[in-house]
């Protein structure tokens, strides 16, 4: 910090490309008002502000109309995300704000867009003394990156080398107003207890402790990287016939550490959390060990791990299967029930399905169901299809039926009802399942799975 009152930032910001905003997370603090003031004096073209209201403090009312004022004084692009802040018995206070929060700023973003956060060489040490106490492995211990990806967009966090006292010398220096989170005194919340309890013994012993922590999350970072690299590989070898799914012989034929390795790495591939030791030894223990057709389930954090036959899966918790039927409008896209994803039909010259009027209905979850599929010369019960084409029960429960009157035309996007099969001078719609519960196979495999 040089003796005028300014900063440099050590992480180079990128030039935004076309048409794309840079995103400043703006919560009226310190932290973020020292970085919105900077950038403002520096590179205000394409700046923008956003403020996540969590409505979790009677001011957080006053803390918008703070923002307000602040980006209205220095002409910057100010956007209020209100979110509802939910799984805090699961998770607790913060991490399901930090969740709600993020999940807010990563929908904002486009794929030309950046976002830049306030997080400071404090926070990065209060973060690997918090994962160090939880028993982090070298990815907690690698604290947070200068750069990653969020949403479609990139986030950065310039200021990781900076100290906080850097950033009061520099709002002091800049005469600049900010608001107090009063929670941030609650040493009820670990962060806090670490902040105002453990951390002034460290610096009293270990001066330098923020520059140290520093050096080893780098050292961290890189094992983390390493790691990734073999997980990578290993991933090539033991990927599953469903998509994002693991062969459940091939990652039992991997050492154990390896084996963990890889279903961690796996696992932050798809944005899930990573399972703690125990739930880790439920995993080896009782899923990879069960018979193939035991349909085994282990869950936490919002996250289920299901096996079918040879195939691994996560995926979030799926709700009850639904039990309601809708009335579907082909000429409008259909959103389904919650963790059923949504049906989209499209027309199509000489294939897809035939109706002379676009009205059907799309049930769920039925029993005893036929159909003779496209290219069949027999009808097939529902469950023999599922059972040849390798759905898993959980898709099976939650599979649209497509009814025209009580006649099943089609089920989802894999099987057609030969009677409702437009014909090559016909026009059709071709359907289409999108976001469909994971395990679900490919609808030309299906299809072939119908044909004699």
């Amino acid at each position: 910090m040089s003796g005028s009152g300014d900063i440099d930032l050590p992480a180079k910001l990128p030039s935004v490309p076309h048409g794309g905003r840079l995103w400043v997370a703006f919560s009226g603090g310190l932290d973020s008002t020292v970085l919105l003031h900077w950038l403002w004096r520096h590179i205000p073209q394409s700046l923008h502000a956003v403020h996540v209201h969590h409505g979790l403090q009677p001011s957080a009312d006053a803390w918008v109309e703070h923002c307000e004022r602040v980006c209205g004084h220095w002409s910057v692009p100010l956007r209020v995300e209100r979110v509802r802040v939910e799984g805090i018995a699961d998770h607790g206070l913060e991490a399901a704000a930090r969740q709600s929060r993020y999940r807010a700023l990563s929908a904002l973003l486009t794929g030309h867009d950046v976002l830049v956060t306030a997080h400071h060489r404090t926070d990065q040490a209060e973060t690997l003394l918090l994962q160090l106490l939880r028993g982090g492995g070298p990815h907690g211990l690698a604290g947070m990156p200068e750069s990653s990806t969020l949403g479609s967009g990139r986030m950065l966090r310039p200021l990781l080398r900076l100290s906080r006292e850097q950033l009061l010398a520099y709002a002091r220096a800049h005469a600049l107003e900010w608001v107090e989170d009063p929670s941030n005194e609650d040493t009820g919340l670990r962060r806090n207890y670490l902040r105002h309890e453990v951390v002034p013994l460290l610096q009293t012993h270990w001066p330098e402790y923020e520059e140290t922590l520093q050096r080893s999350a780098g050292l961290q970072a890189e094992a983390a990287g390493l790691l990734d690299q073999l997980a990578a590989q290993d991933l090539d070898t033991c990927a599953g016939d469903l998509a994002a799914s693991l062969s459940v012989g091939a990652i039992t034929r991997l050492a154990g550490a390896r084996r963990r390795n890889l279903l961690r790495y796996w696992l932050r591939q798809q944005d899930l959390a990573v399972p703690n030791q125990a739930q880790m030894r439920r995993i080896e223990q009782d899923m990879l060990t069960s018979r193939e057709d035991a349909n085994p389930l282990v869950t936490w954090s919002g996250v289920e791990l299901r096996r079918y036959r040879d195939a691994l899966l996560a995926m979030p918790v799926l709700p009850s299967p639904p039990g309601e039927s809708l009335s579907w409008d082909l000429r409008e896209k259909l959103l389904l029930p919650a963790g059923c994803g949504e049906l989209v039909a499209e027309r199509a010259h000489g294939a897809g399905l035939r109706l002379e009027n676009a009205s059907v209905e799309v049930r769920f979850n039925q029993t005893g169901e036929r159909i003779r599929p496209v290219f069949s010369k027999h009808h097939k019960r529902l469950k023999h299809l599922c059972q040849e084409a390798a759905v898993p029960p959980w898709v099976r429960e939650r599979l649209p039926l497509i009814y025209h009157g009580q006649r099943l035309a089609a089920v989802a996007d894999a099987w057609l009802a030969a009677d409702y099969a437009a014909g090559p001078d016909e026009q059709g719609w071709r359907l289409r399942w999108l976001h469909a519960p994971a395990g679900w196979p490919v609808a030309e495999a299906q299809a072939d799975s119908g044909r004699e």
